[in-house]
């Protein structure tokens, strides 16, 4: 689990223990959350977390976007921007994390995101000017070609 901004994480399946024992408010924005994460839970995430919908979990709010890695881009800057709106309102309240398989391609862009259009921390002049300065700060950042390709022709639309 890495912070990248105040009060505001990425992290991987593999960060399960700290996430669900932390006192985060989780954003899963993968195709399902894995099997690590469910079994910090004690029993399938699917039953407790349904997609699209924010929902209480051990009294901590989680939302999950279904965001699969599709090489011919469908998603939709609504779904980000609501998303990113979520975060700044949780984080009147909470640390949040934001969750996916590697925390390389998926979360990490709603990061970038993030950092470009609410912290404005980094450049948002472009996807390319965003990504050198979040790479800069996230080494791991390696967005799947479908997600390079939607951020690429929809930036100004974040704005």
């Amino acid at each position: 689990m890495q912070r990248i901004a105040e009060r505001l994480y990425l992290a991987s399946c593999e960060d399960a223990e700290a996430v669900t024992q932390g006192p985060f408010a989780v954003v899963m924005i993968c195709e399902w959350p894995c099997r690590i994460f469910s079994e910090r839970l004690g029993r399938p995430l699917r039953t407790l977390v349904s997609q699209g919908r924010e929902t209480l979990v051990a009294g901590k709010p989680y939302f999950h976007l279904d965001l699969p890695n599709l090489e011919i881009p469908n998603y939709r800057v609504c779904d980000f921007v609501e998303t990113l709106e979520r975060i700044k309102r949780w984080q009147e309240s909470h640390e949040v994390v934001i969750l996916s398989e590697h925390a390389e391609s998926r979360g990490a862009s709603l990061g970038m995101l993030w950092l470009a259009f609410r912290a404005r921390t980094i450049s948002r002049s472009s996807f390319r000017a965003a990504r050198m300065d979040f790479q800069n700060l996230y080494p791991r950042y390696a967005p799947w070609p479908g997600l390079v390709i939607f951020l690429e022709q929809e930036w100004d639309a974040f704005a």
